[in-house]
């Protein structure tokens, strides 16, 4: 199908009457809006580019291998310990230096990772009046060029924490696990919520929409139609 046809698709399948001025449509990033993962991606080739020994970290943490035994780690602690080490990586980065890297990566490697079907839906959420805001756990100093090159001015994200222009290794705020509760405190009146996401974890955020599609793979197709969610539109990629 080609992208004008996917958009009229989308514009179809969004509730006919025009947005209110309350109507949030609430996009992922990782694995929704892009087939990546933006934070290990950009801080890989952030360190490469500067030849620093965490490259090896993340070079590997994105193998295969690297990915089951991280996620074996993370059963067994309860925690995302890979991801507070990505984080730990910033230690002693200045601001200016990393918001460089951010804007080069979204700007030259992120548009050959775009889901054109996502893309659609935002655009046509936009079209049809929608507040369109991204909420992702990845880090706000990407998150913000992600949001500008897609024209919105909205967006929550983890928050690395800063120090006299440097970061810390620490996340000041952080909306991962618990995105359902961020967008109800960040705005916390709206008459209509649309959500678009690929992540099992927003299971919470995708039964409080009124819509939602989800952007899966076949493997896991059943398990979203195991929860019974007559809401929920999927979008096999």
């Amino acid at each position: 199908m080609s992208e004008l046809g996917i958009e009229m698709t989308a514009m179809a399948a969004l509730p006919q009457a025009l947005a209110s001025s309350r109507s949030l449509a609430v996009f992922d990033i990782d694995g929704t809006l892009y087939s990546a993962n933006t934070l290990y991606e950009c801080l890989e080739g952030f360190h490469t580019a500067r030849a620093t020994p965490w490259r090896w970290f993340f070079r590997s943490a994105r193998t295969r291998p690297g990915q089951f035994f991280w996620a074996a780690i993370a059963r067994l602690a309860r925690a995302d310990l890979c991801r507070r080490i990505a984080f730990r990586s910033l230690r002693g980065i200045d601001v200016c230096s990393l918001d460089d890297a951010c804007r080069a990566y979204v700007h030259d490697i992120l548009p050959d990772r775009q889901i054109s079907q996502t893309l659609a839906l935002l655009n046509a959420c936009g079209d049809r009046g929608y507040d369109v805001r991204l909420v992702s756990g990845s880090m706000g100093p990407l998150v913000r060029h992600i949001a500008r090159v897609n024209g919105i001015d909205k967006w929550l994200a983890a928050e690395p924490d800063v120090s006299m222009g440097h970061y810390t290794g620490a996340i000041a705020d952080d909306v991962q696990g618990s995105k359902l509760a961020a967008v109800e405190q960040a705005w916390r009146s709206f008459d209509e919520l649309i959500v678009v996401t690929d992540n099992k974890n927003d299971l919470p955020l995708v039964k409080r929409a009124d819509h939602a599609w989800v952007i899966t793979k076949a493997g896991n197709v059943d398990w979203w139609c195991r929860h019974q969610l007559a809401h929920v539109s999927l979008i096999e990629v």
